[in-house]
């Protein structure tokens, strides 16, 4: 998938969302040095797996999270350039937090790091086609359409790396001790990142900016904190969670080449292009 975007695009691609937008975005500051990160966790567990289907599982993880990580830093480079160059010096923190962990966790840990990521993804994902409505639209149709593929994939693999983890790995208390990391490493950043985002639009501080970051941090957290819970037990299994009919709809358009998957009808967001036939 190739997503195009003009070179003035609005920071603010969801008008009515100000705030959604800059955390979409400082989430996607992230893509660029936590996708490669998994990527290689995953890469370098593949010679220790001994089933042929759970490696090219886990080769096709590996394609797919490329991928994602290129469109992110397409989209990420003309939000800097559009006002935000201070995001440089952000950046660079989050290349050396990577190779930090890189460097002083073992393969074992980079990989369980990989499977709470994968754990936080499909609950996201289906947070994001649940309120695709809230979220989306009258959005921005290319950056939609970004956000809404990515997860649909995410959603699509979602028991890729925690599977390879449990067959290469499988200790329960590090697999845990993971998650917590994973998630308080990564939401740390993303904070900081859309905190930087909203003080460059003048708009950190102000009384409505942090009544509506409260009310969308509860509506996120309300949403998500049941799925983490669940994904700390020991019986958890990704699979067993149903994709929900809208990304089984994408799936099945992007199978027949439907070429408006990059540009969503976002005033009408709830529905996708035609199904009609599938059947």
């Amino acid at each position: 998938m190739t997503f195009e975007y003009p070179d003035d695009l609005d920071a603010h691609w969801n008008p009515a969302e100000i705030e959604w937008s800059q955390v979409v975005n400082a989430s996607s500051l992230l893509m660029p040095y936590l996708e490669p990160f998994l990527i290689q966790a995953v890469r370098e567990a593949i010679p220790r797996i001994t089933d042929p289907d759970l490696a090219e599982e886990a080769k096709g993880y590996v394609g797919q999270e490329a991928q994602h990580f290129r469109q992110h830093r397409k989209f990420n480079e003309l939000i800097i350039k559009g006002g935000y160059e201070r995001l440089r010096d952000y950046e660079a923190t989050l290349e050396a937090d990577y190779d930090k962990i890189r460097k002083e966790r073992d393969p074992d840990f980079c990989l369980a790091y990989a499977a709470g990521f994968e754990t936080m993804a499909l609950a996201v994902g289906h947070m994001l086609v649940r309120y695709r409505t809230k979220f989306f639209k009258g959005a921005d149709p290319a950056v939609s359409s970004l956000v809404l593929w990515h997860f649909v994939e995410e959603l699509e693999h979602k028991h890729a790396a925690f599977g390879v983890y449990q067959h290469v790995v499988g200790s329960y208390p590090l697999r845990v001790k993971a998650l917590g990391y994973t998630m308080f490493h990564t939401l740390r950043r993303t904070r900081q990142a859309y905190v930087m985002l909203l003080q460059v639009d003048g708009r950190w501080g102000k009384l409505r900016t942090r009544w509506e970051l409260k009310k969308l941090m509860f509506r996120i957290f309300g949403y998500l904190t049941p799925w983490i819970l669940e994904a700390a037990m020991p019986w958890h299994r990704p699979e067993r969670f149903r994709d929900p009919s809208w990304v089984t709809d994408w799936a099945y358009l992007y199978d027949r080449g439907e070429p408006g998957l990059t540009e969503l009808d976002t005033d009408h967001i709830e529905a996708l292009p035609s199904v009609m036939g599938r059947r």
